[in-house]
């Protein structure tokens, strides 16, 4: 029986270090793109991995106004977070620059992953001489940052909007039946225009600030539980305890972009004209100044348009800003004619130093060479 027992563990051991060899070998070649244990485990969570939280009652994610380190494989980046809770400079309001611009967006115009002074908005700083704030953040939607712009940025003194349009996502983003519910496990609050008999109505999902858990709080209550401590050992120490983290998390976006999804293509009427709306809110709010959309194509996105050309946002977008003065700029054909392929993070879809320098080129051209078309 004693043989019998050792017979048994030493297959089981011997299964399980193959598995858990084959699911190093899956990573490491970046076959599938999940994150590495650390091999750090401590028995108390203290340390909040996120650079954003549901903070804010008047649009949901926002950052907390302090300094930290944001870590991941292939960065290791300082985030400064002013106390207004954008990642930037220190403002004074109502003193900034009137010749200044408000830039918003999502993850890619906060700067994911790459030092501020090295992002699209500082960059466009420094070549123009002028002041750019920036209000982006991780995980935000059109939703959120029109109302980013109306609660917040419109009370500092600038004459231009610059907008990133993230066609891989905002679409959904902006889709409250495509919401995506947890976050890591935890409630969410976020803004949706829903379609209603009038229109749109903005409307919030959880309904209630208070019921959200996706914060510090929340956070550190899950992960210093009895069931969040053991996966946190396993994540520490494990490959394959990732690889699942990444299916579970990732389930809902294979999804969504299953059949090489693009968001320059493959985006219904419905998502047009909810962003059309909130675009047009944005405008109606900024009815004196300068708007600028752009859009952040996907190294996804640029592999098929060189494949077949195609890009039926750009018109349509095109078509809705010139009937509504607002000017476009489309990024994915520049991205998909320039040199090289190092773009974008080596360990992660964001642009990298070389891609927010290519974006910052460009728009800086455009801005020289265009200003025909102000309001």
């Amino acid at each position: 029986m004693k043989r019998k027992l050792s017979y048994y563990f030493i297959i089981s051991l011997v299964s399980y270090v193959l598995a858990e060899l084959v699911c190093w070998l899956m990573i490491v070649t970046g076959y599938i793109p999940a994150t590495r244990p650390h091999f750090t485990f401590s028995l108390k969570e203290k340390h909040y991995p996120y650079q954003f939280a549901d903070l804010k009652p008047e649009w949901g994610t926002w950052h907390y106004p302090e300094n930290f380190m944001f870590k991941r494989d292939c960065f290791s980046v300082q985030y400064s977070i002013n106390s207004y809770g954008a990642r930037d400079k220190e403002w004074k309001q109502h003193v900034a620059d009137s010749n200044g611009v408000i830039v918003l967006g999502d993850s890619f115009i906060e700067g994911f992953g790459i030092a501020d002074s090295n992002r699209l908005s500082n960059l466009l700083s420094k070549k123009t001489g002028k002041e750019y704030l920036n209000f982006g953040c991780s995980d935000f939607s059109t939703t959120q940052e029109y109302l980013v712009y109306k609660k917040l940025a419109s009370g500092f003194a600038h004459q231009t909007i610059l907008i990133g349009l993230l066609p891989i996502n905002d679409f959904f983003d902006n889709d409250p039946d495509v919401h995506k519910g947890l976050y890591d496990g935890m409630k969410r609050y976020k803004p949706y225009y829903v379609k209603s008999n009038n229109g749109y109505a903005l409307q919030f999902y959880n309904s209630s600030f208070e019921k959200t858990t996706f914060n510090k709080e929340g956070y550190f209550s899950k992960h210093n539980s009895l069931k969040g401590t053991v996966a946190r050992f396993l994540r520490a120490y494990t490959f394959w305890f990732h690889l699942v983290d990444y299916f579970r998390q990732n389930r809902k976006a294979h999804q969504l972009y299953k059949n090489d999804y693009s968001g320059f293509v493959n985006y219904s009427a419905a998502d047009f004209e909810r962003f059309c709306f909130i675009l047009t809110q944005i405008k109606n709010s900024a009815t004196d100044k300068r708007i600028i959309l752009f859009t952040i194509p996907v190294a996804s996105e640029i592999k098929r348009y060189k494949t077949d050309q195609q890009n039926k946002l750009s018109p349509e977008l095109n078509a809705f800003c010139k009937k509504n003065r607002i000017e476009f700029v489309d990024l994915l054909p520049v991205f998909a004619s320039a040199p090289g392929n190092n773009y974008f993070l080596p360990c992660d879809p964001h642009w990298s130093e070389a891609g927010n320098q290519l974006a910052a080129t460009y728009l800086y051209s455009y801005l020289q060479s265009d200003t025909t078309h102000q309001p």
